[in-house]
């Protein structure tokens, strides 16, 4: 890893952190979550959160295990060159897989808001453009860009919530404990956790480059909890405005309500501005994605900079966006389907395993330097 120099401040940690997870978050998980719990789906935002916070102190764990070494590092130190062509090429497909399937979701978004006329694929090739000039400069440079567009999705999400507050029905809440027990609560909580378990590619992508390796979990805390506290308002005023059932059904309910936004003729038609702002960080989370998926690459096959690997990384990732789902409807039966097992293997079953090798591996060197050495007897000269 000592080919990439770039160092990250503890708040751009946090920025980038907050990204992985805060885009798709507010805008395509709501649907599925009000479907599942109702008008308690911001109980599920709060149990995701949780989860969230859970694999956050995990990635810092592997992080903290060897600084300023990666998850598949990691992975060489303890297991050797076996372990890390095993755990290296799962993983650079894993990543491959998922930036593909961000892609698409973002270039469905464009396209039913933005560009109804546009060709999917020209919007996917236009994004990866972009996302692919960033990334070649380096962990910085998206560290950068992600302290100048994020904090504008959770400044919008306030601001929305208050213009629009004048639609709130509180009645559309109750009753506000559910009184048929927790389960669904659970279940509305399952593929948001999935999404929250995002976080783990921090160990890949963020918390080697902290100049303050100190601070890793703190930033960790920071970007999940902006992430859950923004979910959790999306959710509330989605339901208080829309109602569960309009919220459930609706693809975009977030942006039906900013459509819903209007204050006299000065204000009206806010959706084109939500949208870029999403946009924005949507285009971070890919970079922050794509660039864990280029390193991770680049480690695996032992490369000496993961600059080889961007182009036919970025073909690959249009590639896959458009031959995955045929439409959004597919993607979202996926997520609702697949993702969750499929994610967790990757966010909590392999981590968790390479932390428990690493901390015997720890403690059996410690129990060996601690104990005492018998003195070897000197021959007796004759």
């Amino acid at each position: 890893m000592s080919w990439e120099g770039g160092r990250i401040s503890s708040y751009e940690a946090a920025m980038m952190i907050a990204a992985i997870v805060l885009p798709t978050a507010v805008m395509t998980l709501p649907p599925g979550m009000v479907g599942e719990a109702v008008q308690h789906a911001w109980l599920s935002a709060v149990v995701a959160t949780l989860c969230g916070l859970g694999i956050v102190a995990l990635a810092a764990a592997i992080s903290r295990s060897a600084p300023g070494i990666t998850l598949i590092g990691v992975t060489s130190r303890h297991l050797g060159a076996p372990g890390r062509w095993i755990v290296g090429a799962l993983y650079t497909w894993w990543l491959l897989h998922v930036n593909a399937l961000i892609l698409r979701s973002v270039s469905e978004f464009v396209v039913i808001i933005l560009l109804p006329r546009t060709p999917v694929v020209v919007v996917a090739a236009s994004l990866t453009a972009l996302v692919l000039w960033a990334v070649r400069g380096g962990i910085e440079s998206v560290a950068r860009l992600a302290t100048l567009t994020l904090p504008l999705v959770p400044l919008s999400v306030l601001l929305i919530s208050l213009l629009s507050s004048q639609d709130f029905d509180l009645g559309r809440l109750a009753p506000l404990l559910p009184t048929e027990g927790i389960r669904p609560i659970l279940r509305g909580a399952v593929a948001p956790a999935s999404f929250f378990g995002e976080v783990i590619i921090a160990s890949i992508a963020i918390f080697p480059f902290l100049n303050d390796p100190k601070r890793m979990l703190r930033s960790g805390i920071v970007g999940v909890l902006m992430t859950g506290v923004s979910l959790v308002v999306v959710l509330l005023v989605s339901v208080m405005v829309l109602g569960p059932a309009s919220a459930s059904a609706d693809e975009f309910s977030f942006i039906r309500v900013v459509r819903l936004v209007s204050i006299g003729e000065f204000l009206q038609r806010t959706e084109g501005v939500f949208a870029v702002f999403w946009l924005f960080a949507m285009l971070v989370k890919l970079m922050i994605w794509f660039y864990a998926t280029v390193f991770t690459g680049a480690e695996w096959l032992g490369l000496k900079t993961y600059h080889p690997l961007t182009i036919p990384c970025a073909v690959g990732t249009v590639g896959l966006a458009l031959l995955l789902h045929r439409n959004i409807i597919e993607f979202r039966a996926f997520v609702a389907t697949t993702w969750t097992p499929y994610a967790a293997v990757f966010e909590l079953v392999i981590p968790m395993l390479l932390l428990l090798i690493a901390l015997g591996i720890k403690k059996a060197r410690e129990r060996g330097s601690s104990m005492p050495r018998v003195p070897q007897m000197r021959q007796a000269k004759r």
